[in-house]
């Protein structure tokens, strides 16, 4: 995604401020992604870093976290604007993940970072069909913040970066991806399908 530009940039923030609270056919995305996130953070637990939980917190830059990383932490913050779809402790969970990939691929907190992390966190994704919230909830909201100078809303729709693998999912399993999805309750449990055809197991 190096070849990204400004413009590119732009039309994303643009796009996500254009785009609907929720997309109906984008919802499958993060019940996939929401069933990848307990696994992900088990990933970043077994490389000796413990979770410390302070609500209201926001890495500012990369060596904010490679400092925590290092002393073997990273903040797991809980003050979250409302998400559609998302309970709080999926949204807590996806950001400690999403910070320490930044710790993993060395990009600072800037929009080419994000685009990093888009990458870093689609390779170690269980089903591509995450990747349209990968994007959507790193990229969008980063590409939003620098177009507008603030934090908007969470959204879920399908940004244009991740259109060819949406319409591939929808090509390959719309039948399965025909179903709604119900936040968790336990952490380590990223949500349950609630099946209206023949959603994945």
């Amino acid at each position: 995604m190096s070849e990204y530009t400004k413009s590119h940039h732009y039309q994303a923030g643009v796009e996500y401020q254009d785009a609907p609270l929720v997309d109906p056919e984008a919802i499958y995305s993060w019940s996939a992604l929401a069933r990848d996130i307990g696994r992900l953070y088990r990933y970043v637990l077994s490389k000796g870093v413990e979770m410390v939980t302070i609500p209201q917190w926001r890495y500012q830059c990369f060596e904010d976290i490679r400092r925590d990383v290092e002393q073997g932490r990273i903040i797991r913050a809980t003050d979250f604007y409302p998400h559609p779809v998302w309970d709080v402790e999926t949204q807590s969970l996806f950001r400690v993940v999403h910070d320490y990939f930044h710790y993993e691929t060395g990009y600072d907190i800037t929009i080419e970072g994000e685009l990093a992390v888009v990458e870093k966190h689609h390779r170690l994704a269980f089903s591509d069909a995450a990747y349209p919230a990968i994007v959507a909830e790193i990229y969008g909201q980063a590409a939003f913040n620098l177009v507008y100078g603030e934090f908007g809303p969470n959204k879920v729709y399908i940004p244009s970066l991740a259109r060819q693998e949406h319409e591939a999912q929808m090509s390959l399993h719309r039948e399965r991806w025909d179903c709604t999805f119900e936040p968790a309750n336990e952490v380590l449990d990223s949500g349950r399908w609630v099946t209206k055809k023949a959603c994945l197991s």
